[in-house]
């Protein structure tokens, strides 16, 4: 069977809650921030008005969807109350010996007979922290009590049944007894409040009071009152009925806090604007603050710090002023940003101090091909071929970002110098003659047969220059006359020594020792016949090997060589690395693939014996990542040994390995932001990294560069600190490195009327085209509230290079590149619209619109448009036409000669329209697809339509005699709502042996015969559907050939689908296209196994890879893994994985299959080894599990208790009519079913981990 593997690149970043207490301890003041299944908790610094965070994010198993932050009496630090998006609650505490989440309590909220209400559940918050209510089905509260003596923590009362069947909001009233406040609105439209008084058995109504009909929020005050606000009024409500009350700026109020409980409380409302309502005896008052994101939580943090939580743009930090700023300073993180122009307004009461990134929502992306990028490594600010181009952002901040994999090098300048084999950049200074210290920047070369020595200059050097390279912001690179330097010979090591004043070049004959002018000072000759063969400089520390013999050299103050100790060594030396900085151990490779570790300056063996390798060592390096000290080792083979050392060099205390690529390793450290990586040079460069939100687990980025065989860091420049000088081809050349991380996004702000709506890329003009929703009379004189816009962006400067405006009330719906048609012209565009006149609920009309960028003219010209009846609103190129979803039907489009001659010339008037006079757009065919067709993919001669309710249909393009048709196929059953559709390729054919299905155990679900002989075909068409009830579906068509040779009993596939995967992702998705984040890496281990074909956006913000696993032993693997990952390893909360990602919708409910959680088995990497190999045996009881993880300060023994009772209930997969796969459902012993070792699922992993 083939696995679908998904896996979030850029996890979601919308805020969905937060809450602020002294969580972590009872001096810290804690922001604690829910984005989707993560948490992030981090500490307010008040001094340098920043967050900062506390150790790696914590991962729940469900989408959170509220926070509360609860502070009992008894306790010191605070509670943190989380509930999810499918009715389960965690009480969750801070254990600070671990700097670990611990679960105090967790449940789910379930009636049998009750109704679910429409949208998300409603929760309030006792003041005193003694209860809290939820109401996640109509008419019926849930009211939990926090005790601690109980067993789970919490303690759960009776279902207490209500009048109100719509609830919008509730809240605890203040006061010595439980009195719960009810916000609801009738029939009628009328809204009122209802305060309940709580008990042990029901909840008896105490009194009720009409509030105005726009009220969405209720906060209680002290003496039994209520601050009801509204979007267009605040007031003051209580047993009495309405008190007092003010009238505000209309506006939907999106989110609430306390500033000051009782007193003062913070509203954001739907426009971006905070307010302030003050609550004093004389009356109610509202007091406006400026301008923010549209917040979707709003979290007070003290000493006037607040956090605005948004779901639709970037979150803010900020600090509330008590007087007005004129003209407020941005701190260098928020200048210009995409809240900078939002934020920097005068006469604000609001100081920003940081700006948190964030793609929500994600409308629609594209994948920029080549030609986009022209600098080297993508760093040069434009858009570098395979990134990720997105529109995102509400109106109020829209934004276009790149999103780009890897690491970027920007070119500083280059030299064409082909044979480099190996180059080293050293910085000398020289302090002598005038008394002003000079610095120079030397790189060395070293070719087949001769050496070159090349100079950095910088504004202010000089330096005696034979020639000059090109020259790149102010860098010049320029080789260095002779002197005493040996350019007659290849160079084996180069360096400068601990006091910078002298340089140190070995060869195979000497090695000599040169000053600042470039004079040979002293020199240390090899033995006669015996050449030096490998050699490394540190520092005064020179190590050289001679065949099999080893020898420590030292360079004095007096400027002389002398040699320390000499050793024999078993066999000749293949490589050398002195440790870094302060040259103790010297690490050695051998020819016959032993690696050792020395002892300096003695020479003698270190207690570390490094395990068996299978090739030798081509580059070592010793030095310390993050926290711990490494042993790296880069074999001929292309691979990477990363072996993490004991303390003193006693031992190995993890060994990994994963395959780069399939060239030998160069490896080189340099200093990145104050960092240290280590870049490893080969066919596919990638750069090595400790990722501290990885608990320091070492991470690979790759490098968006052509393939580099050698990389040396450039120390001691004075505007390039962080600069490399690499090897590329037949090039020398010196960059300046991204930040080092492997995903970057950039921001394009955009004006607030111009929010992105559809983005596309031409590769011919290398230019973005993107529609604009808009709201406002942004264009001027009498244009509507609404209109819409097409606009061409250059890809390197996102520059606006022309426009097209639509007409009055006429909106984009759907865009795509449309060079295919035969227009004998480039740079074409088509897209959609619909018009939706005032009154009308729904388009009754709209047109496609062809439009071109004619790169001499510097003009968008629409030259062919069709009026259709019906929005369009999905579009994609077929066979040299276009297919057009329009309303409830599928229309096939055609450029072709006009039959009547234009009735309108082309316009002059530099508006953009010149309709070609000779050719049309034309309908073809014309096929009724299902209710409303909102998407489409092309497969082929295969068309798959998704539908506002009927799910998909798929339907074959049939060409008869010139007449053009378009069959329906398949349909799917599922009443669902599709959000996005997208098309998997065939496997390929030497896959396809590999996915037949392993025999049936008592583990696995049965798996029916039906089908196998029609799916198993290669011209079986399978596709991806989202859909509204956040679920991914594959689905497989029997292709025309294998329908047709069916057996008799199988005769009814015709026309029927196969459900291959079901899956919860937990977030919508709005689009996927194909493509995917990193290059092609072939992997010599899995080769073409493992395969990325879709990205996918999300509301949420989330990007995500969806990649085919073509073998169906490698599946089953991560298939076991993932259930071991599930059920091994508790997470806080404790909530239910299976209940996670179980599909569900309004018709049914059941367990995922068919897909991999790249999220969760990606986990496996950061888990300590010893709970690797348990999880990877996975024959560990519960306890033994639990008992294991508490050295490193995991669950308590009554998470133990929990976690066996959640085994207890796990049951079997409940099987589908027509399921085609396979799921694990037990805890299995990886070692025995699969016949693997541990070794191989880490470096399966590791490769998993590169898909994006």
């Amino acid at each position: 069977m083939q696995y679908q593997y998904v896996v979030s690149a850029h996890k979601s970043s919308a805020v969905s809650a937060c809450a602020s207490g002294r969580f972590t301890s009872p001096q810290n003041d804690n922001l604690i921030v829910a984005r989707g299944n993560r948490l992030e908790i981090t500490c307010l610094d008040k001094a340098a008005g920043a967050l900062t965070p506390m150790g790696s994010e914590h991962r729940l198993n469900g989408h959170i969807a509220h926070l509360f932050a609860l502070q009992p009496a008894d306790r010191p630090t605070a509670l943190l109350l989380a509930l999810s998006a499918k009715q389960q609650y965690a009480v969750l505490s801070w254990d600070a010996a671990s700097g670990q989440v611990v679960t105090e309590g967790a449940g789910e909220i379930s009636e049998r007979t009750g109704r679910r209400r429409e949208g998300r559940s409603l929760a309030a918050v006792d003041a005193q922290s003694r209860a809290f209510a939820v109401c996640a089905y109509q008419g019926i509260v849930h009211v939990f009590a926090v005790d601690a003596r109980a067993r789970r923590g919490v303690r759960a009362a009776p279902a207490h049944f209500i009048d109100e069947v719509r609830a919008l909001d509730m809240c605890f009233l203040a006061g010595d007894t439980l009195e719960l406040a009810v916000l609801s609105e009738d029939a009628e439209g009328a809204r009122r409040v209802r305060a309940y008084a709580v008990g042990a058995e029901r909840m008896e109504e105490l009194w009720v009071c009409a509030v105005d009909a726009a009220a969405t929020h209720v906060v209680a005050l002290g003496g039994g009152r209520l601050l009801v606000v509204g979007d267009d009024a605040v007031s003051v409500v209580g047993s009495g009925g309405r008190v007092r009350g003010v009238a505000r700026r209309a506006a939907r109020v999106a989110a609430v806090a306390w500033v000051e409980r009782g007193a003062r409380l913070l509203v954001a409302d739907s426009d971006g604007l905070l307010s302030l309502v003050v609550v004093r005896p004389a009356g109610v008052f509202v007091e406006r603050l400026g301008a923010a994101p549209v917040a979707s939580a709003l979290a007070y943090l003290g000493d006037g710090c607040v956090f605005v939580g948004s779901a639709c743009g970037d979150s803010l930090l900020a600090r509330l002023r008590s007087t007005p700023s004129p003209e407020p300073q941005l701190p260098a993180g928020l200048a210009g940003s995409v809240l900078a122009q939002r934020v920097a307004t005068g006469d604000s009461f609001i100081e920003p101090l940081a700006a948190f990134a964030c793609l929500a929502p994600l409308v629609d992306l594209c994948v920029a091909g080549q030609g986009a990028g022209k600098g080297e490594g993508g760093g040069n600010g434009g858009v570098a071929a395979g990134s990720v181009v997105t529109c995102s952002g509400h109106r109020t901040t829209p934004s276009i970002r790149v999103v780009r994999n890897g690491v970027g090098v920007e070119p500083l300048a280059q030299l064409d110098c082909d044979g480099v084999a190996r180059t080293w950049a050293l910085t000398l200074a020289d302090s002598t003659g005038s008394g002003c210290a000079q610095r120079r920047v030397l790189m060395v070369a070293s070719l087949a047969a001769a050496s070159r020595v090349l100079a950095w200059a910088e504004p202010g050097d000089h330096g005696e220059m034979a020639g000059r390279a090109e020259m790149a912001d102010h860098v010049e690179m320029a080789e260095l006359a002779p002197c005493g330097w040996a350019t007659d010979r290849p160079t084996l090591a180069a360096g400068a020594t601990a006091s910078g004043g002298c340089a140190v070049q070995v060869t195979r004959d000497h090695v000599t020792l040169l000053d600042f002018s470039g004079r040979a000072v002293a020199q240390w000759p090899a033995a006669p016949g015996q050449p030096i063969s490998v050699a490394a400089v540190s520092g005064d520390a020179v190590v050289v090997a001679s065949g099999a013999r080893l020898a420590l050299l030292h360079v004095r103050g007096d400027a002389s060589v002398v040699c320390v100790s000499e050793c024999m060594l078993p066999s000749a030396v293949a490589c050398i690395d002195v440790q870094m900085p302060d040259a103790k151990h010297v690490a050695v490779g051998l020819w016959d693939g032993d690696v050792q570790v020395l002892t300096l300056p003695a020479l003698g063996r270190a207690a570390l014996r490094v395990p068996a390798l299978g090739a030798p060592a081509r580059s070592l390096l010793l030095c310390t990542l993050g926290s711990a000290c490494y042993l790296l080792v880069g074999t001929g083979d292309g691979r990477l040994h990363q072996l993490a050392l004991l303390d003193s060099f006693l031992g190995v205390r993890d060994h990994r390995c994963v395959t780069l690529g399939v060239q030998p390793l160069l490896l080189a450290p340099f200093w990145n932001r104050g960092q240290l990586n280590v870049f490893a040079a080969c066919d596919h460069s990638a750069v090595l990294f400790a990722a501290p939100a990885h608990r320091g687990r070492l991470m690979y980025a790759n490098v968006d560069a052509p393939e580099i065989t050698c990389a040396a860091p450039v120390v001691g420049s004075a505007e390039f600190p962080d600069a490399l000088c690499l090897v590329s081809g037949g090039r020398l050349w010196v960059g300046r490195p991204d930040p080092v991380q492997r995903l970057h996004v950039r921001a394009w702000p955009l004006p607030p009327w111009a929010a992105p709506h559809r983005i596309a890329f031409n590769g011919a003009v290398y230019a973005l085209a993107t529609t604009h929703e808009a709201v406002g009379d942004a264009a001027g004189g009498d244009a509507p509230g609404e209109f819409g816009r097409l606009s061409v962006l250059s890809a390197q400067s996102m520059g606006v290079l022309g426009s097209v405006l639509l007409e009055p009330f006429e909106m984009p719906e759907s865009l795509c590149v449309a060079d295919g048609l035969d227009l004998r012209r480039g740079g074409v565009f088509a897209m959609g619209s619909s018009v939706v006149l005032p009154g009308d609920d729904d388009a009754r009309s709209g047109r496609v619109l062809l439009a071109q960028w004619d790169e001499r003219a510097r003009r968008l010209l629409v030259v062919g448009e069709l009026a259709v009846l019906g929005a369009v609103y999905a579009l994609a190129p077929f066979r040299g036409m276009l297919v057009a979803a329009v309303g409830s039907r599928l229309l096939l489009l055609a450029w072709q000669k006009r039959t009547q001659p234009l009735a309108t010339a082309a316009s002059t008037d530099g508006s953009g329209w010149a309709l070609d006079a000779g050719w049309e757009l034309v309908v073809v065919c014309s096929q009724q697809a299902q209710i409303a067709a909102l998407s489409l993919c092309i497969s082929g001669d295969t068309i798959v339509v998704g539908d506002v309710l009927a799910s998909a249909a798929v339907f074959r393009y049939r060409e008869d005699g010139g007449r053009h048709r378009l069959v329906p196929v398949a349909r799917d059953a599922a009443g669902v709502w599709t959000t996005a559709v997208a098309a998997l390729p065939p496997p390929l054919p030497q896959n396809r042996a590999l996915l037949a299905p392993p025999p049936v155990d008592m583990e696995m679900s049965v798996r029916l015969p039906m089908f196998d002989q029609a799916f198993a075909s290669a011209e079986c068409t399978r596709f991806v559907v989202a859909d509204a009830h956040h679920n991914i579906i594959r689905i497989a068509v029997p292709g025309a050939t294998a329908t047709a040779t069916v057996s008799s009993e199988d005769a009814d596939v015709e026309g029927r689908t196969a459900v291959e995967a079901r899956w919860h992702l937990g977030d919508q998705i709005n689009v996927i296209r194909a493509g995917a984040l990193v290059m092609d890496i072939p992997d010599p281990e899995f080769p073409d196994f493992l395969r990325p074909h879709l990205l996918f956006g999300t509301l949420q913000g989330a990007l995500g890879v969806m990649a085919s696993v073509e073998n169906g032993h490698i599946g089953r693997i991560l298939d076991r893994l993932q259930t071991n990952l599930a059920h091994l390893v508790p997470t806080p909360g404790m909530w239910d994985y299976q209940k996670w990602r179980a599909y569900k919708s309004d018709q049914r409910e059941c367990m995922a299959f068919g897909v991999l959680d790249g999220d969760l088995i990606e986990t496996f990497l950061d888990l300590p080894t010893e709970i690797q190999r348990k999880v990877f045996t996975g024959n560990e009881t519960a306890t033994a599990i639990a008992a294991a993880a508490a050295a490193g300060g995991d669950p308590s023994d009554s998470e133990r208790e929990r976690k066996l009772e959640y085994w207890s209930r796990y049951e079997r997969v409940e099987v589908e009519s027509a399921c085609t796969c396979l799921a694990v459902l037990g805890v299995s012993n990886i070692a025995l079913k699969e016949n693997v070792d541990l070794d191989f699922v880490m470096r399966l992993v590791e490769s998993l981990t590169r898909l994006h």
